[in-house]
């Protein structure tokens, strides 16, 4: 009786609102990533807005669905990492900076592989958090503290990706937190009161933040220098871009869960976007080299295309691993017919 009502169960379906969430932070990443190409004060200033909270958003996302299982890591993180880190090598030596020396240093994530090195870190300390869940409130607080702090060390932020590593943690801690609370069962994040407030406050906030820190460089944004070494910034600026990303995320947590096919179906393959996004990055900077682009209209478009590209290569990717699959498979079962007969 136990199995028949088993088998009567639906499967447990998908959460639009992150699959949607993770369509919109992709694009950002990408949109962010493209305008580092070109320096205008229009494009300063939407850059800045987007690095306050996109990697939150992923981060916090990443904890929400964090479990350990080691050939997961092995498979979808670990190899990338090497692989990816490699290519990163190849094609700024040969095609993006031929000058430069060859050197393969996985000591220093090269770009956009920090989040994988850093991931892989943080996925480690599941297990612990899994023992120690009544805890979890105390260190979340400890983490931000020492988000805080981290900046003050005399330190190289991007030997292996640490200063990242310790900034970013308190948002994967977050969401890890949040599922376990079960915070989308909640009454007050299903409330359109909530969202209207929770939006208004991000908008005051992100407001306050540049009118309080007006000319920060971009670099301020990236969670992996220290203070010292860089003109303007100091604990208060981290402490209001912690402030300004809790709200954000807040805000959009509270959204309501709807299935809008596009982005339902792009958010599913954020990460593959993102390992592929960046080799159309280094690519167009090539381009933006030669032609001396300043455009945000141009390097907008570019953001639309790639982010496309890179979702339907993904789907050819699996496309062709299932039809690969499904060969192999009736192969198998031929030749165990076979041996039967």
């Amino acid at each position: 009786m136990q199995n028949e009502i088993k088998t009567l169960e639906k499967p447990k379906e998908r959460d639009s609102l992150f699959d949607n969430l993770k369509a919109v932070g992709i694009f950002l990443v990408v949109l962010g990533h493209m305008l580092e190409l070109i320096n205008t004060q229009p494009s300063n200033i939407i850059y800045k807005i987007i690095y306050i909270f996109h990697m939150p958003l992923f981060i916090f996302i990443s904890g929400y669905f964090s479990k350990f299982n080691f050939k997961t890591m092995l498979k979808k993180f670990i190899i990338p990492f090497f692989v990816i880190h490699i290519v990163w090598t190849l094609v700024e030596y040969f095609i993006t900076t031929p000058d430069s020396n060859f050197w393969i240093y996985f000591a220093k994530p090269r770009w956009i592989m920090w989040f994988l090195f850093a991931i892989i870190i943080w996925k480690l300390t599941v297990p612990i958090l899994n023992k120690i869940k009544k805890l979890v409130p105390i260190i979340i607080i400890l983490s931000f503290i020492l988000g805080l702090g981290f900046g003050y060390l005399n330190f190289d932020g991007y030997l292996f990706s640490i200063s990242r590593i310790v900034v970013y943690y308190p948002f994967f801690l977050l969401g890890y937190y949040f599922k376990q609370i079960k915070f989308r069962e909640n009454k007050f994040f299903k409330s359109t009161a909530v969202s209207i407030i929770l939006g208004t406050l991000s908008i005051i906030a992100i407001m306050l933040f540049f009118i309080l820190f007006p000319s920060l460089p971009r670099e301020a944004f990236y969670g992996s220098y220290m203070y010292n070494e860089l003109s303007g910034y100091s604990i208060l600026v981290r402490l209001g871009k912690y402030i300004c990303s809790c709200i954000i995320i807040l805000f959009l947590i509270s959204l309501p869960s709807i299935k809008i096919p596009f982005l339902t179906n792009l958010g599913k393959y954020s990460f593959e976007i993102y390992l592929l996004h960046g080799l159309f990055v280094k690519l167009l900077g090539v381009w933006v080299g030669y032609t001396k682009t300043n455009s945000f209209l141009v390097m907008f478009i570019f953001s639309v295309l790639t982010t496309l590209i890179c979702f339907a290569l993904s789907k050819l990717y699996y496309f062709i691993i299932a039809k690969i699959k499904d060969k192999l498979k009736s192969k198998k079962q031929q030749k165990q017919i076979q041996a039967q007969q």
